[in-house]
């Protein structure tokens, strides 16, 4: 297959270069977050975690395999999310373990994802689990809807195809991600 250096978008007929192999936001929802600044609500932040109030969010992958690659090139493709986790389990993840990690032997935790992905009926705080077990890679997510169609893809792969079909429709979507 070989790499892709570019590819003419179907939406707008221009040459793009490159094939992105993650998407990411900035941070949780704009809606969210502006909606937490209208009512006054206390917002922290960094690169890796968001406070908006007393809820707790945390930036995550969510990893999707690619199936058309290679055999010898493991290819995926990541969204960048933001991911909603109880106040304890925020408090654990960024305070007590963010250095080490929760221990592999214990279970994913709960969350909700914190923004709506292009091109999926809505994934908006929808059910996922947090794997935040490694020391040294940031948490995935897995939708826990298992008939949701990210989650089909998820689970099945998709092909470089439906990732050109996801670029195309975030760089003509108009804002982040």
């Amino acid at each position: 297959m070989g790499e892709i250096t570019g590819y003419v978008c179907s939406c707008c007929g221009e040459g793009h270069e490159g094939l992105p192999m993650a998407i990411a936001f900035n941070g949780p929802e704009p809606e969210l977050v502006a909606s937490a600044e209208a009512d006054g609500l206390a917002i922290e932040q960094s690169s890796e975690w968001y406070v908006i109030g007393d809820t707790g969010f945390i930036r995550a992958i969510l990893p999707v395999p690619v199936i058309d690659d290679p055999a010898d090139v493991a290819q995926r493709f990541c969204w960048g999310v933001w991911v909603m986790v109880s106040g304890q389990d925020f408090r654990r993840i960024v305070g007590d373990t963010w250095e080490t990690r929760i221990p592999e032997d214990e279970p994913m935790i709960p969350g909700y994802l914190g923004n709506a992905i292009p091109g999926y009926p809505n994934t908006l705080f929808m059910d996922v689990d947090v794997d935040a077990r490694s020391a040294t890679q940031r948490a995935s997510i897995y939708v826990a809807d298992k008939s949701h169609p990210l989650a089909v893809e998820q689970r099945q792969g998709i092909t470089r195809a439906r990732v050109q079909e996801i670029d195309e429709s975030v760089r003509h979507r108009g804002r982040d991600a």
